[in-house]
């Protein structure tokens, strides 16, 4: 069975991976750092919301070496 694809889990392990503080990185992205817990928890994902969590982590493609 294929494992579900949950991009708020890339977006959290980049964030981690970068060692950014949640606090921070909510205030990078404009969003409440409560809200930061819920966007790990997404599947799916506002385009524009996207692009801000991209040009923070300066990630071109957050879907590399994926398949959906």
């Amino acid at each position: 069975m294929k494992e579900k694809f949950v991009i708020g889990k890339l977006i959290e392990n980049e964030v981690r991976r970068q060692q950014w503080s949640i606090t921070k990185f909510a205030d990078a992205i404009c969003c409440q750092r409560s809200n930061i817990y819920d966007i790990f928890k997404r599947n799916n994902i506002d385009i524009l919301l996207l692009a801000r969590i991209c040009k923070v982590l300066k990630i071109t493609r957050i879907l590399q070496n994926r398949q959906l």
